[in-house]
């Protein structure tokens, strides 16, 4: 058998296996369309008419997908694998049975064929072309049978048909009912939509979206159209169903409240359930929480803060402000602030950060948004932005007691945060132009303190007449740009010698005024107690009536003494302001100075204690004690009285003098302007028309200072004892036709002659001072001549009046009390007291006119007076021993004012001796000065020798001494211990406190020496305590040398020690009390807000207390 043969079988076969799976291939095609088109048709009409649930209609569309899928990997995808060999195919011998079973007849032959041939394949035992001759010849007896109709093409026309219906039925169905096909198909294809039957009613939700923002509520809000609507409609959620609420116009609502999830709803009643609706809850933007940074500015030096959660809070100015913010579901993040401006702060993660600095108060909020919701104004908040407030200065100022040109301040600064400077800034009425500062150290870093500060006006001011002043206090406040407070602008102007002069005219007419009252206050005084004595005797007062008469007298000493005191301020006061600003010569200062002590002590501790034992005599009245102190008082007021007129005599006098003084000044700076004004008109300095006018206010001047001159001599005309005060009528007449001759060279622009002119007339008004200067040196010799000569007649008479007085006390001494001369010898005792009146009332005479001499006469004329009535009354009470003790006391008296006396009759007799060489120097005035304590040392130690002496002499044995000359030993003695003794005092009262307290420890034992004396007991005691005065003398003369060893140091220290320790000054007078002690308000830790309370409490505090 031939290959050729085996292949046509094997062609045969292969062409019948492809023609069978291509039958297969398209029976499969024909079945996939049949089954697929039938689902989809019936599924389409059922769900048409039935509704299915749109799990019914996934369920079909997952089956239909399926079997789309079944029908197309069996029917179709495998008879295509195995057609092109891909897949495994049937077999030759599966072939052969399926063309068997068409074609019976060759069934063994075919199968006897195809075995024999794989036979010849694998089996060599029988002969080869046997079996090739026997497969040939059954292979020949298949060649007329066509295997390929062997496939089965019945059952392919079958499912054609099937198609063809189904398809036809398809159409027919789509041409004529296409809305059962196409809805069906739609919502079967659309199987998640949920379809409901056709109600007889429409609903519609009206809500624009079906979104709700996390936890808020949500209505639901669904409308029902059609011609039969439900009464109820349900809301089915999370397995219950909720009643809608009906409302008008068929509109049924349902509110879902604090939504957190999303909702998958539907609505329902009993004939009706829709599809479901899904409420989807969106995220809202929230904040969680933030921080606030606050980076203060460097100046306030306070460390940065953080707050937590706190959106309102205060800051100073300039505070920069870094705003931290987590947040959750936010795209992104504004503050508004309430100047509209809107910042957008940065993310970074889920914070969200924002930086400002902040100058004024302001509003802000923070809104939040992301793709869903703008969440505007979340949270508002305020900042209050604290302004770095000016710097605030309060002032008090203190004017130097002194010297009126001594100013010291005391000032309260305070700030917010601190200071920069404090300076005392001036401009001078010269220089308008020109500014000066004086920079003050203060503590930069205390909000709250006091300065000190002291100037002398004096120095500032140099020629400039007028000085104006504040003191600006600079804050640090870099931010705004150091911020300065000015305080008040203050004024102080230099006096011009018009207004000095008429100050001092006016407080001298205050003066003269008071002193009249004081002495007319005095004399009703010296007249009450005299009727109070004569009541007291005579007449029987109620004990009411005398407390009545009491209280009157000590009302009016109450008067007296403030009369008094008032007399002496304001000449103190007078004094300083004049000291201050005038240079007065050395002899009217030295008399300034006499005519202060004399007002000083106008008020001397004998009426002092007198007014204290009247007081206390109010309160337990004593009628023996009464007439004592009546006849004291009485004594007392009557030499106050005449101290009174005589002090205003002395004041009359010295305020003629100083005003002739000032008018001398005067005329001298006219003199010296109308020399100046000689050379500007020489130099033609200015122009004429200027020339003119200052000639013309200088004859103005003139003018002015001879009206004064003549009220000047109207005023010495009213004195007891007068200057002579010429008129100078000749020499005012040729000054001011001088100044009219000048003034009309100048008018008609000859210079020359006029400047000639001017110099002249300036020469005349020097001669005019001059005259007056000789007129006054003339007064002064002329008084020095009167005075010496009465006092030698004083003197005399004082001598005399001694020896009488040592008489009657040897008398005294020798005399019994029932002697018939005891009479006559009080006589002689009244003798010399109207004997002392003569001399006392000369005495007051000089006195008014020689102040220097006042205070020491009057001192001892008034001891002398009451020891003469004293002794009086003791003499006619028989009281011989206290009779002879007050006469010793009248000696001493009288031995102290003979020796001053003499003193002074010295000075003035060497005064008139020097005064043609002198010229116009002042000289030493009588009672002026005082020995040395080398001196007095020098003086106690002669005098402890005469003690000496004297007990040498008693204990020698040597016979009874001479009783008058003893006595006048004695005399002598006490006299120069009580001359050391006044001394003492008045060295006292201006001693360093050591120096006070040496002299107090000698005055205490010169005292005991001095009873030794008056009792005639000088012992060792006596003479110990003398040599302990000696020695503390020589104590006090080694202090004294070292106290001006160092006076010179001292005074130019003393007024840079004034200025620059002014808070002592404060404190010792007291104008403030010392807050840094009370309270330490620095130390006290207060918010922001009591703070502030608490400093100006304090401030306010401290100022009122000043005020």
């Amino acid at each position: 058998m031939t290959n050729t043969s085996s292949n046509i079988l094997y062609n045969k076969l292969d062409s019948f296996i492809k023609k069978y799976y291509k039958n297969l291939i398209l029976q499969g095609l024909f079945l996939t369309l049949i089954i697929l088109l039938s689902i989809f048709f019936i599924a389409s009409v059922s769900e048409y008419f039935i509704y299915f649930s749109t799990i019914t209609r996934t369920l079909i569309v997952c089956v239909f997908i399926f079997l789309l899928v079944y029908t197309i990997i069996s029917y179709l995808l495998f008879p295509i694998l195995k057609l092109y060999n891909i897949k495994k195919h049937i077999t030759y011998k599966q072939a052969v049975s399926i063309i068997n079973k068409h074609f019976p007849e060759i069934k063994d032959s075919l199968l006897n064929s195809l075995e024999l041939l794989q036979e010849e394949k694998n089996n060599t035992q029988f002969s080869h072309q046997l079996l090739e001759a026997t497969i040939e010849q059954r292979i020949k007896k298949l060649k007329p049978y066509n295997f390929a109709f062997a496939v089965n093409v019945k059952r392919k026309f079958f499912y054609a048909k099937i198609l063809s219906t189904v398809l036809i039925t398809f159409f027919l169905f789509h041409i004529f009912f296409p809305s059962i096909i196409n809805q069906g198909a739609k919502r079967i294809i659309n199987y998640k939509i949920h379809y409901t039957k056709p109600l007889p009613f429409n609903f519609s939700i009206l809500n624009k979206n079906l979104k709700v923002h996390k936890g808020s509520d949500f209505i639901l809000k669904v409308k029902l159209d059609g011609k039969e609507i439900p009464k109820n409609l349900f809301v089915s959620f999370r397995g219950n169903e909720y009643l809608m609420k009906k409302n008008e116009n068929n509109i049924f609502t349902h509110e879902f409240q604090n939504v957190n999830n999303s909702i998958s709803f539907k609505l329902t009643n009993e004939d009706f359930s829709s599809e479901k609706f899904q409420l989807a809850v969106l995220p809202i933007p929230l904040i969680i929480d933030f921080n606030i940074s606050l980076f203060y500015p460097p100046y306030i030096a306070i460390k940065e803060k953080t707050l937590a959660n706190v959106g309102e809070f205060s800051i100073p100015a300039g505070t920069k402000v870094k705003f931290e913010i987590n947040s959750v579901n936010t795209d992104s993040l504004f503050i508004l602030f309430s100047d509209s401006t809107k910042h957008f702060a940065q993310k970074k993660d889920n914070k969200f950060f924002f930086t400002k600095r902040f100058y004024k108060s302001t509003n802000y909020s923070i809104s939040l948004k992301n793709q869903n919701l703008l969440k505007k104004n979340i949270v508002n908040y305020s900042i209050d932005v604290i302004p770095d407030m000016y710097p605030n200065i309060e002032l008090v100022s203190l004017e130097d007691s002194v010297d009126m040109n001594l100013y010291y301040f005391k000032g309260m600064i305070n700030d917010d945060y601190g200071f920069t400077n404090l300076k005392f800034q001036y401009k001078l009425s010269s220089e308008p132009d020109s500014v000066f500062d004086i920079h003050i150290p203060i503590n930069n870093n205390i909000n709250n303190q006091e300065f000190y500060f002291a100037t002398d006006f004096k120095q500032l001011l140099n020629e400039a007449n007028k000085i104006n002043y504040c003191f600006i206090i600079t804050d640090n406040d870099k931010i705004s740009g150091f911020k300065s407070t000015k305080s008040k602008i203050f004024e102080f102007s230099k006096p011009s010698a018009d207004s000095l002069h008429a100050l001092e005219n006016k407080t001298n007419q205050e003066i003269e005024e008071n002193l009249q009252k004081a002495a007319m206050l005095a004399h009703e005084l010296s007249r009450d107690i005299k009727e109070f004595q004569k009541q007291n005797i005579n007449s029987n007062l109620t004990s009411w009536e005398k407390k009545k008469f009491l209280k009157n007298m000590t009302d009016k000493q109450k008067e007296l003494e403030n009369i008094l005191n008032k007399i002496n301020k304001k000449n103190i006061d007078k004094n300083n302001f004049v000291k201050s600003f005038d240079k007065k010569n050395k002899d009217i200062l030295e008399k300034q100075k006499k005519i202060d002590e004399l007002l000083k002590n106008l008020l001397s501790d004998e009426i002092k204690d007198l007014m204290k034992q009247l007081e206390e005599l109010q309160k337990k009245f004593d009628k023996n004690k009464v007439n004592q102190l009546a006849q004291k008082m009485n004594l007392s007021f009557e030499d106050l009285e005449k101290r009174l007129d005589k002090n205003l005599e002395i004041l009359k006098r010295y305020q003629i003098e100083q005003k002739v003084d000032n008018t001398i000044n005067d005329i001298k700076i006219l003199a010296e302007q109308q020399q100046k004004l000689s050379q500007e008109t020489k130099h033609k300095s200015k122009d004429n028309k200027q020339l003119l006018e200052e000639q013309s206010s200088q004859q103005e001047k003139i003018n002015e200072i001879q009206k004064k001159y003549k009220e000047i001599q109207k005023e010495n005309s009213e004195l007891e004892n007068k200057f002579k005060l010429d008129n100078f009528n000749k020499q005012f007449d040729d000054i001011k036709k001088q100044f009219q001759s000048g003034k009309e060279k100048l008018s008609n622009s000859q210079n020359r002659k006029a400047s000639k002119s001017q110099s002249e007339n300036s020469n005349k008004l020097n001669d005019l001072a001059q005259s007056m200067q000789e007129m006054m040196m003339q007064n002064m010799q002329q008084q020095v001549s009167v005075d010496i000569q009465q006092l030698r007649q004083i003197l005399y008479n004082l001598l005399s009046f001694s020896f009488d007085q040592e008489e009657l006390i040897k008398q005294v001494k020798t005399i019994k009390t029932n002697n018939p001369k005891y009479s006559s010898i009080l006589n002689s005792q009244h003798k010399l007291k109207d004997n002392f009146v003569i001399i006392s009332d000369s005495l007051y005479a000089i006195s008014k006119r020689t102040m220097q001499l006042s205070s020491l006469i009057d001192k001892d004329v008034y001891k002398i007076n009451t020891n003469l009535e004293k002794v009086i009354g003791e003499l006619e009470e028989r009281q011989k021993g206290k009779a002879q003790t007050s006469q010793q006391f009248i000696i001493t008296s009288v031995n102290n004012l003979t020796l001053f006396l003499s003193e002074a009759l010295k000075s003035l007799n060497k005064m008139q001796a020097n005064s043609g060489k002198t010229g116009n120097k002042s000289c030493k005035k009588p009672g002026q000065g005082m020995p040395s304590i080398s001196q007095m040392r020098k003086g106690q130690q002669s005098l402890k020798s005469q003690l000496q002496n004297m007990i040498n002499q008693l204990k020698s044995g040597k016979g009874q001494p001479d009783q008058n000359a003893l006595n006048k030993r004695l005399s002598q003695m006490l006299a120069q211990q009580e001359i050391f003794q006044q001394m003492i005092n008045e060295l006292s009262n201006n001693a360093t406190r050591e120096m006070h307290n040496i002299l107090q420890e000698i005055n205490k034992n010169l005292q005991k020496n001095i009873n030794d004396i008056i009792n005639r007991n000088i012992n060792r005691e006596t003479i110990k305590r003398q040599n302990l005065i000696i020695t503390r003398l020589l104590k006090a003369e080694k202090a004294e040398y070292e106290r001006e060893k160092n006076k010179k140091r001292e005074s130019q220290q003393i007024k840079d020690y004034k200025i620059s320790n002014p808070k002592k000054l404060f404190e010792y007078k007291r104008e403030n009390v010392n807050f840094n002690e009370i309270l330490q308000f620095k130390n006290l830790k207060l918010n922001s807000y009591y703070n502030k309370k608490y400093k100006n409490y304090l401030k306010e505090l401290k100022f009122i207390i000043n005020d």
